[in-house]
């Protein structure tokens, strides 16, 4: 074989390596998108299989009740949908829940930076994000009434939380 001859078959092999190793190992992403956007907020989430999005969109005064301060995307287990993650921009302060809480230092996958409260006895999660991206206060609730499912959920619940990736409206 010519010199030539070796040097396409070397190149061959290894663009077919390459291509196999990225259909192996390029990370896919299992379920789809939910994408939020208002005129005051814009952002995006992961939502993984056999959960479901539902926009909760802010809801204005009427004479008998005040304007709801927070819109976004609840995400739901289907088949348990009262055991959610509520991804929301608030245009009222976000305020660290009680002191007794654990407590971890967050970012997310876009390198927002924030606060990770957990409430293990009472099956919650509270993440305030510090952002300056976009106006608001961005953050996260879990509630799950199953405490079964809260435990086995968790590292679903982190992959959602790393997912928020917020954009100016």
């Amino acid at each position: 074989m010519s010199l030539t001859g070796k040097r396409v078959l070397f190149t061959a092999v290894a663009v077919a390596l390459i291509a196999i190793l990225v259909v192996v190992f390029y990370p896919r992403d299992k379920g789809e998108t939910a994408k939020f956007t208002t005129k005051e907020s814009k952002f995006e989430v992961n939502v993984p299989e056999d959960w479901k999005a539902v926009e909760q969109p802010r809801v204005a005064a009427t004479a008998d009740r005040e304007a709801t301060p927070d819109e976004g995307v609840e995400l739901r287990l289907k088949g348990s949908e009262q055991n959610k993650v509520y991804v929301f921009n608030q245009y009222s302060t976000l305020s660290p829940p009680e002191e007794t809480l654990e407590k971890e230092a967050f970012t997310t996958a876009q390198g927002i930076k924030g606060t990770l409260y957990k409430d293990a006895a009472n099956h919650t999660w509270q993440l305030i994000l510090d952002q300056s991206i976009a106006p608001g206060f961005y953050g996260a609730t879990v509630r799950f009434e199953d405490a079964d499912l809260f435990e086995k959920n968790q590292d679903t619940f982190r992959d959602i939380l790393k997912s928020i990736k917020i954009f100016k409206p």
